[in-house]
């Protein structure tokens, strides 16, 4: 039998010591399937999950722009990191100091997770 590269007892202890940095409060809205309105827009609807302390950073992304060749910076473009025990999903919305955010994409799939990451957009 081998020995796992990294077991369970390290994780946890990276954990505490990694949860330390989360210092900001965001609420978590779960958003719920679309429901059909026959009279024009689906209706979109959110389900609170709780408010959990997390760390944010910005990302600085950058693209070419197509015309010009031009480097185009984008921004509205986070990076969120709470609990490992957080379930974030790509889709769900999040609210930082009043803010909403789009969440893009999430790391619930990963083997080995210190935190739950996920992706943000500033929604506009």
């Amino acid at each position: 039998m081998t020995t796992p590269l990294v077991s369970p007892g390290l994780i946890k202890r990276l954990r505490k010591v990694a949860n330390r940095g989360l210092q900001t409060e965001v609420t978590v809205l779960s958003r719920q399937p679309v429901e059909d309105n026959p009279y024009g827009q689906d209706t979109e609807s959110w389900v609170t999950m709780g408010e959990f302390d997390g760390w944010v950073r910005g990302i600085g992304t950058a693209r070419l722009e197509d015309t010009t060749g031009n480097v185009v910076s984008a921004t509205g473009v986070f990076r969120l990191h709470v609990k490992a025990e957080v379930e974030i999903y790509p889709g769900d919305m999040v609210i930082l100091r009043g803010e909403e955010y789009e969440v893009q994409d999430s790391n619930l799939e990963n083997t080995y997770r210190v935190f739950t990451t996920a992706m943000l957009r500033r929604k506009h």
